[in-house]
This record gives C-alpha cells, structure tokens and sequence, in this order.
C-alpha cells in the first residue's frame, strides 16, 4: 500500500504550484499579444520561403493551387515583376476590378515600391482609421534570374477584444484556483489541528498521572500518524514501567520496614540483655573475689558452685533471647487486616483495563461482589500484579486474558486466565520452589 503523501510535502507543493500559477498568469497575459504577433510573423516568413521554394512566382495559376493548399491565414498576396506591373492577387475581386488599385467599398492597399528590400522582415502595425492591426511582409525576391516585389498582407480583427477575453477568463480560472487552493489548505490543516489537540489532550492526562489514556482517533499515514503511533507506545512503555517501578516499591518499603523493625528488634535485645545480665554478672564477680580472699576449701567449693549457676542461668537467658528474636523475624510480615476484596480486585481490574487495550488484547473480568477477606491489602495487590503482568507478557494480541473471583463455602478462588502457550510440564515444579 502506497503512503499518504506527508504533511510537509503537501504544504510545499501546493505552495510552489501556487507561486508559479500567481506569477505566471500575470506574466501571460501582460506578454501574450507580443508572442502572439511574434508567432505569427515567423508564420508569414515561413510561408514566403516555401511559397518561393516550392512553386512558380511566375504562373499565377500555380500560385493559386499552392496558396489556396497552404494558406491558412488569410493572407492577401500580391506580386509584381521586375517593371512593377501586378501580375498576381489571390483577391478575386481585384482581379476583376478595371482599377487594381481599388477595392470595391474601400482602398486598396497603397504599394510603395522603395518599402520593398531583399532582407525585409514582417512588420506590425495598427490602422487608426479602422482600428485592425496588420503584419506586412513586403520583399524582393529573385526567381530566375528576375526580381519579383512579394507584398503579404494579414488582417487581425478585434485583437485586442480576443486577448481581454481569454485575460478575463485566465484571471477567472486564477481566482478559482487560489479559492481552492486555500480551501485544501484549509481542510489540511484542520485535519492536522484536530489530530495535534488530540494528542494535546493525551499528553496533559498522562502529565497528570492518568497513563491509561491513548490516543484513539485516526492515524493519518504521515508525520502525525508517526507522533501518534510512537505516543502509545510511549504510554505503553510508561505503563509498564510505573508497574514494574510499584512493584519494586512494595518490596522496598518492605526490605526498609524489615529493617526498621530488625533494628528495633537489636536495640530491643540489647538493651533487654544488657540489664538481664547486670544481675549474674555481679553476682559472679562478687563470688570471684570472695574465692578470692578465703582459704576455706568448702566456701570455695559454695562459691564455685554459686557462680557455675549464675552462668547457667545467663547461658539459659541469653538462649531464650536469641529464640525470641528468631521468632519475631519473619520476611514480609505483615499484620492482616479485614478488606473487601471484591472491591479491590474490580479497582485494580479497571487501572489495567488501559493497558491491555493498549496491548490490543480482549480482556474482561468477573469479580464475585460481596467477598471479604482478612489479608495484608498490600500483599494482595503486589500479588495481583505479578499475575497480570505475567499474562500481558505471554498472551499474543487479539487474545484473551480473562480475571475471575468466586467464593465457595468459607474460601475464594482468584483466577487469572490467558490465551497463550502453556507451561512446559518440566517447568511446573519451578514455579512455587
């Protein structure tokens, strides 16, 4: 399929050709009776020199047969020999008229024999009596060894009437031409504004945090149809990556409250040994220095024995301290909390609903109403999502990924389904390990 042409070039081409047509209209008209004339002034010379080529100037019977096969200009010929003397007119009526030197109803054209030359060319000329424009050719030509006067004469009637009306309607045509022209234009751009505000409109929704929004209208083939094909995969792009950047979030927030309460939990411990211990350990250091001091065998053994329990009682201590603590870690801890589900599993079903069209997937959703449950709210979202990006990722587009809740008795099923390869058998065991 051949591409639209593209904005650009279509601005440009309208645009040259409009430049041309405004430039080169005025310039016809202001130069077209010159070329016109100019035309016709190298018609007559052409005529001259085959009428001379190729027939005898000197047999009017000839002369007749060749002008009235070539001529169509409606030229009036006269020829004269070498004393002057009329010996051809191709005007029927002149050759009739006693006077050659008058036509019936007006005169005839004045012949000035020194006008005539070798190397004449045709001239222009207008008759202010009647107001007709004439070309005159009047040459002398040898034929035979003899000079013959050539006078061609043509008539141009109205001129000027004939050019002011093929001027109006080149400037009628012009005119319509422009309308039209601005009327593409203005169609073409319309077409590009309303295509700019609807990506405008996208733009501002996803600067507002709303990144399920697309743009849905027609895509032109052209630099527009690019803006909005690259824009949703943008959008797309920017989806994935606020789920992906949320999940990482929740497992950060959950590393940092670990560690806030690990911490808690070593100053706790510390402190709580610290002053446990203060007791044995000044007992013990009171029953060294009593050994110390007496020789009695049997308060040596009293003290010895009384300082062997303090120990045993620290021993014990300090292992019920360490039980404590371990009891107390538990990764991702978290305290349960009574939420509807239902509810929660239909938000987060319609804050996804953006990006499966986006992925060109058919996806729905059938959430039981009514259901509650008592689990981290957290927890359940982070674990949703997991689900939902691991279908999007594996289901080829114009495919289904379909999301269910239903409860039987006192336990729920959630379920997420999608149209697309399943899991290898030898893989199955990995996925809970």
């Amino acid at each position: 399929m051949l591409k639209r042409i593209s904005v650009k070039y279509a601005l440009k081409i309208v645009a040259v050709f409009t430049a041309i047509t405004t430039i080169f209209v005025p310039i016809y008209i202001y130069t077209q009776k010159n070329l016109f004339i100019s035309h016709q002034k190298e018609n007559m010379s052409g005529f001259l020199v085959e009428m001379t080529e190729s027939t005898d100037i000197s047999d009017p019977i000839k002369l007749d047969d060749h002008i009235e096969e070539y001529n169509d200009n409606n030229y009036t010929i006269r020829i004269y020999d070498s004393s002057q003397k009329l010996i051809y007119t191709n005007r029927r009526h002149q050759k009739e008229t006693a006077n050659p030197y008058r036509e019936p109803g007006g005169d005839f054209d004045k012949v000035v024999f020194a006008n005539f030359s070798k190397d004449a060319q045709p001239k222009y000329s207008e008759e202010n009596k009647t107001g007709n424009e004439t070309i005159t050719l009047q040459k002398i030509v040898s034929y035979k060894g003899k000079n013959y006067y050539i006078f061609i004469k043509e008539r141009m009637r109205n001129l000027e009437a004939i050019f002011s009306y093929t001027n109006n309607v080149l400037v009628s045509v012009l005119a319509i031409y422009i309308i039209v022209c601005g009327l593409s234009l203005f169609l073409m751009m319309g077409r590009l504004t309303k295509s700019i505000r609807q990506l405008n409109t996208a733009v501002k929704n996803i600067s507002n945090k709303d990144y399920s929004v697309r743009y849905k209208g027609e895509i032109p083939k052209d630099e527009v149809g690019e803006l909005a094909v690259n824009f949703n995969d943008m959008a797309d792009t920017i989806q994935d990556n606020i789920n992906s950047i949320s999940n990482y979030n929740f497992l950060l927030k959950e590393d940092i409250n670990n560690l806030k309460k690990y911490e808690d939990m070593r100053n706790k411990f510390v402190r709580t040994t610290t002053h446990e211990l203060k007791t044995p350990l000044a007992i013990i250091s009171g029953q060294v220095e009593m050994m110390n001091c007496t020789t009695d065998p049997e308060k040596k053994k009293y003290y010895y024995n009384s300082v062997i329990e303090e120990i045993q009682k620290m021993s014990m201590l300090i292992t019920g301290f360490l039980q404590y603590s371990a009891d107390e870690r538990e990764t991702f801890k978290a305290e349960p909390e009574e939420i509807n589900l239902s509810s929660k599993l239909t938000e987060l079903c319609r804050k996804i609903t953006g990006t499966m069209h986006s992925k060109s997937l058919n996806f729905t959703y059938d959430i039981e109403s009514g259901i509650s449950l008592s689990i981290s709210e957290k927890h359940i979202e982070h674990i949703f999502n997991n689900y939902i990006m691991n279908a999007v990722k594996h289901t080829p587009k114009g495919k289904n990924v379909k999301v269910t809740l239903t409860s039987a008795d006192s336990t729920c099923r959630l379920s997420v389904y999608n149209d697309g390869p399943k899991i290898p058998e030898n893989q199955l065991e990995k996925i809970w390990s």
